[in-house]
């Protein structure tokens, strides 16, 4: 079922301050128990880091998600879950930097490989409450916040995370011997002694150095306390993690068509700021047959040249197919790909990007591309502008924009824009419609395996 998406009327945009507000007075409605685990300092003017972690309770996430729905004008445009975290991706707030999206991490565990290096009932449990302005909330004990703000980067990656490190050698050093209560019954006393030495001193070598010991000793004392549990727990993460990794699901794709070439840039410069933090990663992709065709310095996309031969620009258009599956089934978090200079493009003027192959053979590896999910096409306004555009008169003519036509009007979901209207007023129209689709789809994912 075709499902064309009208520009929508830009929505209701509310501050950070009003949506922290609503989310915890919600969140409380709903009888959900929370701690913030870092980056409040900033609350509830702005958020210091690139999301908000909330410790919950497993059983509460339901509710958690539900507090969140509860909120007017906040749409979720993205879930993902793993073993220990749901991701929940929502928009319809002003943050730093023009995006009007925010991530927020309901964590349940603070988990290795499904192993707990610190027990989060505890966190919850010791929890004490901080005001700042109008807000009150729970936030970990120093101790507790330095733990988990050291070891989600140590044990994952083997180096501390920069950011939060100056924070957590003051904690360290302020309260040693709480930090060894906190740590000793998951690692063990002498690579506790050992790390929390390396921290004091500021070693990141000596730390990387105990990477190794806290993993294994993690892992040993964990199958002994729990022998039928910790072997299950491990093997289902990497399972969860291969799914994760394989399912078309993790990378939403979004194709910008743009007959004319000329606002295509201008509307993704001005898109790309405006979906920050709508998944984990906002990428901005180009079509290019760069593995034998070559491009002139400057160039982004396509360039015009003299076509290669039959074979070799096949060999090109192969691997570029190779290389999108490749993309697609290797992608650890959420994506959202904008993609500019498109492989339609070169269906339409191949000469253009010196592909000198057959056109069926082009117009296979068109059908065999991963399928895209919104599209989106900037239509000159009107004939009198397609005539006077010099790039569209040199490369299209109105009968190939009619083709683009019933080209979108084939896809499921599209959107068309209007290209006599600015670029900025473009992205926003085009950021109301993505959006929305991206609610839809996600409400969808909500009611099946939240209800």
């Amino acid at each position: 079922m075709q499902e064309v998406l009208p520009p929508p009327s830009r929505p209701q945009i509310i501050t950070f301050s009003d949506f922290l507000g609503a989310l915890f007075a919600a969140l409380e409605e709903q009888g959900v128990c929370f701690c913030i685990l870092r980056n409040y300092e900033g609350f509830p003017e702005r958020n210091v880091g690139s999301d908000v972690d909330f410790l919950i309770d497993r059983s509460r996430l339901t509710a958690a998600l539900c507090a969140v729905r509860s909120i007017p004008g906040i749409r979720i445009v993205g879930l993902t879950k793993r073993a220990n975290v749901a991701g929940v991706f929502v928009a319809g707030i002003a943050m730093a930097g023009g995006s009007r999206c925010l991530q927020l991490d309901f964590l349940w565990g603070l988990n290795w490989k499904q192993i707990p290096y610190l027990p989060a009932s505890s966190v919850l449990r010791s929890a004490v409450l901080r005001r700042t302005g109008k807000l009150s909330f729970l936030v970990p004990l120093p101790a507790h916040e330095a733990i988990v703000s050291l070891l989600t980067s140590l044990l994952f990656s083997g180096r501390a995370k920069e950011k939060y490190f100056p924070k957590v050698r003051q904690t360290f050093a302020g309260c040693p011997e709480e930090i060894l209560a906190a740590l000793r019954p998951q690692f063990g006393l002498k690579v506790t002694t050992r790390l929390v030495s390396a921290v004091i001193a500021g070693d990141p070598e000596a730390m990387s150095d105990c990477v190794p010991q806290l993993r294994f000793s993690l892992a040993w004392r964990g199958l002994l306390r729990r022998p039928l549990g910790c072997v299950p727990g491990v093997v289902w993460h990497y399972v969860r993690e291969i799914a994760i990794c394989l399912s078309p699901e993790n990378v939403l794709t979004v194709m910008i068509l743009d007959p004319g070439g000329e606002g295509r840039a201008a509307v993704i410069e001005n898109l790309m700021p405006l979906l920050s933090s709508a998944a984990k990663s906002v990428e901005r992709r180009h079509f290019t047959l760069n593995t034998t065709l070559p491009r002139e310095s400057g160039e982004t996309g396509a360039v015009a040249s003299e076509p290669r031969g039959s074979l070799a620009s096949m060999a090109a258009v192969a691997c570029w197919l190779m290389r999108e599956w490749q993309g697609r089934f290797r992608r650890r978090n959420s994506t959202l790909r904008l993609f500019d200079n498109d492989y339609h493009d070169l269906l339409m003027d191949p000469r253009r990007y010196g592909y000198g192959g057959p056109r069926w053979f082009a117009r296979l590896a068109g059908t065999l591309l991963p399928a895209s999910d919104f599209w989106i096409l900037i239509d000159p306004a009107d004939r009198d502008l397609r005539a006077g555009s010099p790039a569209l008169a040199e490369t299209q003519t109105s009968h190939q924009i009619d083709i683009w036509h019933r080209f979108v009007h084939s896809k499921k979901h599209f959107l068309i824009l209007d290209a006599g209207k600015p670029a900025a007023d473009l992205a926003d129209e085009a950021y109301s419609a993505l959006t929305e689709f991206l609610a839809r789809r996600t409400e969808r994912k909500i009611e099946k395996h939240f209800h």
